[in-house]
């Protein structure tokens, strides 16, 4: 553990793109996340190498906690 400066802890903080797909963004490195939420309560799915991996984590937690895959 080590303490950063501010533009390394800008470097490392997640980029908040969508990519046409709520609840999908993308880290410094180039991986993406899938985070959903619900209720003011928010989770993250996973870490995931393609975009598509995510976008079906994302559509599979939409099902489970919605009844349905938002648009």
């Amino acid at each position: 553990c080590r303490w950063a400066t501010p533009t390394e802890q800008a470097f490392n903080q997640k980029i908040r793109n969508t990519y046409g797909k709520s609840g999908i963004g993308r880290y410094a490195n180039g991986d993406y996340k899938a985070t959903i939420s619900k209720g003011g309560k928010s989770w993250l799915l996973g870490r995931f190498k393609t975009l598509e991996e995510a976008i079906e984590i994302r559509e599979l937690a939409e099902l489970e906690l919605y009844g349905h895959i938002k648009s």
